[in-house]
C-alpha cells in the first residue's frame, strides 16, 4: 500500500532499505516515516508516530468471513485507497485526489476498465 508513498516518505537510504525489506520488519522505519509526517503533514511528533505505528507494519488484513472494506478489510476494486490515504499523509490537508474509483469494472478478468484520461489530454483535446 504505501510502496508508492515510500519515495516521498523515506529520505536516502532509508527509501532503498525500506523498498528491499519484508513488512515484518517495517517497525524499524517507524521513526523515518514519522519524520516526514512531521514535515508533510504538521504532525507534532507524538501524532506522527501514532499515524505511522498505524500504517505500518505496511500488510494487508483480510478477513474472508467479513465483507472486504478498505482500510478495515482488505478492499475492493471500488474502494478509493487514495482518498483514505491522503488525508492521513497530509494531517487532513488533503483530502482527496479528484479522481475516484473506477465504474467501469469489467465482468471478467482484468476487471478494470480503460485506464482513466490524463487530466492534461484532456484540457488538450476540449
Amino acid at each position: 500500500m504505501l510502496i508508492n508513498f515510500a519515495r516521498i516518505m523515506f529520505p536516502g537510504d532509508q527509501q532503498a532499505a525500506y523498498l528491499a525489506d519484508e513488512p515484518v520488519n517495517d517497525a524499524r522505519f517507524i521513526a523515518a516515516f514519522a519524520h516526514s509526517l512531521v514535515h508533510t503533514g504538521g504532525y507534532t511528533q507524538q501524532e506522527a508516530t501514532r499515524v505511522a505505528m498505524t500504517l505500518l507494519p505496511d500488510i494487508f488484513y483480510y478477513d474472508p468471513r467479513r465483507a472486504a472494506a478498505f482500510p478495515e478489510n482488505g478492499r475492493t476494486l471500488t474502494d478509493d485507497v487514495m482518498d483514505v490515504l491522503l488525508p492521513m499523509l497530509t494531517n487532513g490537508k488533503v483530502t482527496g485526489d479528484g479522481v475516484g474509483a473506477h465504474k467501469d469494472l469489467l465482468t471478467g478478468f482484468p476487471y478494470l476498465g480503460s485506464p482513466h484520461l490524463d487530466r492534461t489530454t484532456q484540457l488538450v483535446a476540449a
